[in-house]
């Protein structure tokens, strides 16, 4: 019957486990703050079907010289008269085609910027994800090393050696312990940061410590740099906008005037504003200025990414030259000079305290292979964001 339970308790853990993808997924959809850019992109697609479209007619009706003696009199003077009017006003220039392009622009802005936050969401919880696995592996060898250490201990009282080493060695355990807790707080630290992203409660990471190939990095397809070069472009369909606003636009006015006991009449008028104190000029500079300042900033981020990937590659196969070779020479050597103390020990020439001691320096040298292997996905968890 218990091992019926233990079955049962092992399948449900492992029905709970997600993996990476999934909780970048989880995220991807429940983000309160995705939903929000998602409603902002759709706020400026809605933009974009009106962003053409001339100024609303103006509708103007009313009654002139109302006589307050007699304000039913209207026939007393000529400027008497009741009137309806509608005026317009006529962009010139090609003002409303360019606002159409400079709406789209920032339709696809915001799209743009969705993209970006979305590979931020995936490199943080690549990187809580694997941290958290790392630390589940250093918990099992803190309990190996643990257990050893009381092996040792109940060793030296066989040995009958003096109280002074078995009190180092209960230090070194405590010592252990309050790293243990320390790591299972910054595990549930870590699952209560992937919750910001998924919302939902996270049970289990399941994924591989094995290292990863690193894949090319082509910086040009990355949301942050079509996200400034889509902000040139904005910045340049600003600028044309600035231009064209050099040409003032059209306002025609028209209406018709009722009279009592005299002829009706119509009135057409044209207006146009005079650009007598140069702000429009001044509007022009600064829309140019605007698109150097944005082509400085595509070439800052640009070099920035291309050094900050160069140096996480290099970062990343540091380490993973450093965790092979604690794998394949380190920790191999260090198990051999153990199976050597345990021959020394079968002809008494060695005691199993010295055994147990060497195998918990093969356990340190597996934490430092955890150390390079921490190093590795931090680097491979920012390198996702690039890509």
């Amino acid at each position: 019957m218990k091992r019926i339970s233990l079955l049962l308790c092992i399948s449900l853990s492992l029905g709970l486990a997600e993996d990476i993808d999934t909780l970048i997924q989880k995220a991807y959809d429940n983000s309160f703050t995705l939903k929000a850019m998602q409603k902002e992109v759709q706020i400026n697609f809605e933009s974009t079907k009106t962003a053409d479209s001339w100024d609303n007619t103006i509708l103007s009706a009313g009654l002139t010289d109302v006589m307050l003696d007699d304000i039913t009199d209207r026939s007393l003077e000529p400027m008497q008269t009741q009137f309806i009017a509608l005026s317009q006003t006529i962009p010139l220039g090609g003002k409303k085609s360019i606002s159409k392009t400079i709406s789209d622009d920032v339709a696809m802005l915001s799209k743009l910027q969705i993209e970006d936050k979305k590979a931020m969401i995936t490199s943080k919880i690549t990187h809580f994800a694997y941290q958290s696995i790392i630390i589940d592996e250093r918990l099992k060898l803190i309990n190996a090393k643990t257990k050893n250490l009381k092996t040792i201990q109940k060793l030296q009282r066989a040995y009958q050696q003096s109280e002074e080493n078995s009190l180092g060695v209960g230090i070194s355990i405590l010592q252990l312990e309050n790293k243990q807790e320390m790591l299972r707080y910054e595990k549930e630290a870590i699952k209560k940061q992937i919750e910001k992203f998924t919302v939902t409660p996270v049970s289990t990471i399941e994924a591989s410590l094995s290292l990863n190939a690193l894949s090319h990095v082509d910086i040009d397809k990355h949301p942050k740099i079509k996200l400034l070069k889509q902000k040139i472009t904005l910045q340049k369909s600003k600028s044309s906008l600035a231009r064209a606003k050099k040409t003032p636009d059209l306002k025609v006015s028209g209406g018709y005037f009722q009279r009592d006991a005299r002829n009706d009449y119509i009135n057409l008028s044209f207006s146009i504003p005079l650009l007598l104190n140069g702000k429009e000029d001044t509007e022009v500079v600064k829309a140019k200025l605007s698109v150097l300042k944005s082509q400085e900033e595509l070439k800052e981020v640009e070099n920035s990414f291309e050094r900050e990937v160069e140096l996480l590659v290099k970062s990343a196969d540091a380490s993973t030259k450093n965790y092979n070779r604690y794998l394949n020479q380190l920790i191999p050597k260090q198990k051999k000079i153990t199976k050597f103390i345990q021959r020394k020990n079968r002809i008494g020439k060695a005691n199993l305290i010295q055994v147990t001691k060497s195998k918990n320096l093969t356990i340190a040298l597996k934490e430092h292979s955890l150390d390079e292997l921490q190093r590795y996905f931090k680097a491979y968890s920012k390198l996702r964001y690039y890509q």
